[in-house]
């Protein structure tokens, strides 16, 4: 009798876990996309009317792109973004900065039925709920990273050496 392997497979869990990883990773391109169309609209209106572009515009556009991008490729039912948990880290931590820059600016303001401004609060709370997706899913990662590993100590498991992907 031949004894079935979850090894080739690239969610233990099987269908339902698929499923939750790809509703998960949708969210977190759903929220980077209305960034980049928030961000990038204003970008665009700030260009047309002669004016400069400031650094934070272009850091959250580049990090909403680098997310949008990541979260697309982890949507590829073979690859196990588990093993990449870092990776999640390090976007929860650019969303961070990027909820801190605009939060100190916008969450305070007054918008009084200014257009712009309502927007620039949305691009806040996507930026605060991609931070949280980020976040959420740096630490499923990093548990199932270290499940996978037979629940070893960190420091055996790096002395040991990891496969990564």
């Amino acid at each position: 009798m031949v004894k079935k392997s979850g090894e080739n497979r690239s969610h233990r869990a099987g269908l339902p876990s698929l499923i939750g990883q790809t509703l998960w990773r949708t969210l977190q391109c759903t929220c980077a996309i209305a960034t980049i169309v928030i961000w990038g609209g204003d970008v665009h209106t700030a260009q047309k009317a002669g004016h400069g572009i400031h650094s934070d515009w272009i850091f959250s556009l580049v990090i909403s792109c680098m997310s949008l991008v990541v979260a697309l490729i982890w949507l590829v039912p073979f690859i196990k973004p588990h093993r990449l948990f870092f990776v999640d880290v390090f976007f929860a931590l650019m969303w961070l900065i990027a909820f801190g820059i605009w939060a100190s600016n916008y969450v305070p303001r007054n918008c009084h039925n200014n257009y712009d401004c309502q927007q620039l609060k949305y691009s806040v709370w996507f930026s605060l709920a991609a931070l949280l997706l980020w976040l959420l899913s740096a630490v499923y990662g990093a548990w199932h990273f270290h499940k996978e590993r037979k629940g070893g100590s960190w420091v055996a498991m790096f002395r040991r050496g990891v496969e990564w992907v």
